[in-house]
This record gives C-alpha cells, structure tokens and sequence, in this order.
C-alpha cells in the first residue's frame, strides 16, 4: 500500500531534519524500488498541462482557484515540476494558486546552458519567448522557477535574461536546484546493503558558496531560497532521508519526500509573500541560507 500521509514517525522524510524524532530503523524504504521511477508529481498524467516538444504555452491551475490572495506561477522543466508536491500542500495553506508552465527537458532561459549536448530544442526556446508575453500580459505575484543549474558555481546567463524580461513586472522566487547524485538511486540502492553508500560527498554535488554570491547583473526582481540543507548535511548529500528515498533516478526528487519538505519551503516562501505585502521586495533579494 502506499503511504499518503506527509509524514508519519516511520516515514517522516525531511521532518526528521528539524524535529526531534526518534527514526525507526528496519522498516521498508517508501516509495519501494519497483514503483520508486513512478513516484512522480500528479500532473504528468495531464496530457493538457504539458508543453513538451511544443512551441505552444500550456497552463494549469491548481492550488486555490477562487479569490485567491496570491498568484505563483511555477515555470521551466522538470526540476520545477518537482517541487509541485510541497506547492500544492501550501497553496491551500497559505490561499494561493498555482499556474504551472512545464515543459519538459526545457528550463527556464534564453539560451542553452549546454550546447555542447545539443540538449534543447528550438521548441523549448521559442516556448521561453512565448511564456514571457503571456506572463508580462497576466503578471502573476511570483514565479517559481530554480535559480541554479546543477553545481555550477555562477548563474547561468539565459535564466538571469529571462528574470530581466520581467523586471517591473512580477518577482522572481528562485529556488537552489537540487544536489544530484552520482548514479540513479534505484540501481545503487538495489546493490548495496548500507543506503549510505548510495550517499555523495556535498562538495561533488553543490557548489561551496551559493551561485548568487558568485554572480554579478541579478536584477532586483529576485528573490533566492536554498533548501540544499534538507538533501544534505555538511558532509554528504542523502538519498534516504527519514526512510523515504530522495530521488527516483541521480536528479528528480520523489513525490513522498517532496511532500515532507513542505513546511521548509514554507518558510522562504512566506517571507516572500511578506515582502511583496510590505513593498520591500527589491530591498531584501536573498534568504540567508
């Protein structure tokens, strides 16, 4: 059976971070290995809310539909859509609703980050292009999108002209892209007998100083939140934390640990609302992490 709850004391993921819990040992990994690839957000199953492959913008909304108090719009490809699990919980918390642009195998920026993979389409950026007229003609409270690229140590400059595009016209909540790990989790959990093994040292996996420290020409529309503490200790980055598997392959995170990291995102999230609210937005600019 599959375990729905956020968080329970056998499976309490990320809570096991920040609250004093006693972590049952010998109990079964959620998700199991033979679902953990499908452990994915929802929405995918919406055929009508993906634009991958596509030049075409597709949106859907979820979260709070009616009269909500904010709006977030959560943009690019998969390393957005994988927060979706700890968007929806808060958006009922905290009434806002959520207009997802995914596009597969696309991220958020004017240019390719890796041209030498000849990775993205032309799709993927005429979609950009595409996205931001209908963001400048609808501007939502924020937009939801990572910040970083894998453990680059700057910004890429396609996403920093992107942010740019909608400068004086809605705020940017960048989120830190995960840490990734070295193989997929499945195969390494499936081999070995200790989950630490499938574990990688933090330096391999995140920059030391946070890219935006690094990065010059940000404009003041950003807002940075770095959640790198709930994948990774000082030392190493997990991929069982709390008896939920983090990953379902080296790089997209699991729905049911997702879900456990809620109450942190919340926390970065809320001080953005609080600065929209106050006017103080451009002043602040990054969460300390």
């Amino acid at each position: 059976a599959t375990i729905t709850t956020v968080a329970t004391n056998n499976y309490p993921g990320a809570r096991v971070l920040y609250e004093e819990i006693e972590l049952k040992e010998e109990v079964e990994l959620i998700p199991s290995l033979l679902t953990l690839k499908q452990d994915v957000p929802a929405f995918y199953q919406l055929e009508e809310c993906l634009s991958r492959n596509l030049e075409e913008v597709r949106v859907c909304h979820f979260g709070v539909i009616e009269n909500p108090k904010y709006t977030v719009a959560v943009v690019g490809g998969s390393h957005s859509g994988h927060w979706m699990p700890a968007l929806e919980i808060l958006a009922k918390e905290m009434n806002f609703q959520i207009d997802l642009y995914s596009h597969d195998g696309c991220r958020f920026t004017t240019e390719d980050p890796n041209p030498e993979f000849n990775y993205f389409t032309d799709a993927c950026l005429a979609w950009n292009k595409n996205l931001i007229e209908l963001l400048k003609q609808d501007p939502p409270d924020l937009v939801f999108t990572p910040s970083t690229l894998n453990k680059r140590e700057v910004i890429p400059q396609g996403f920093i002209n992107q942010w740019i595009a909608l400068d004086g016209y809605t705020h940017i909540f960048g989120i830190r892209d995960n840490p990734r790990m070295k193989e997929p989790v499945p195969e390494c959990l499936e081999r070995v007998e200790d989950v630490s093994e499938c574990s990688v040292a933090r330096d391999e996996a995140l920059s030391k100083v946070a890219p935006w420290n690094n990065t010059t020409g940000i404009p003041d529309n950003v807002y940075f939140a770095d959640l790198s503490d709930y994948f990774c200790d000082e030392e190493r980055c997990y991929s069982v934390i709390g008896n939920i598997i983090v990953y379902r392959d080296d790089n997209h995170i699991t729905t049911e640990y997702m879900k456990t990291l809620a109450p942190m995102l919340k926390i970065p999230l809320q001080e953005a609302f609080d600065l929209l609210d106050s006017g103080t937005f451009e002043l602040h600019r990054t969460s300390s992490s």
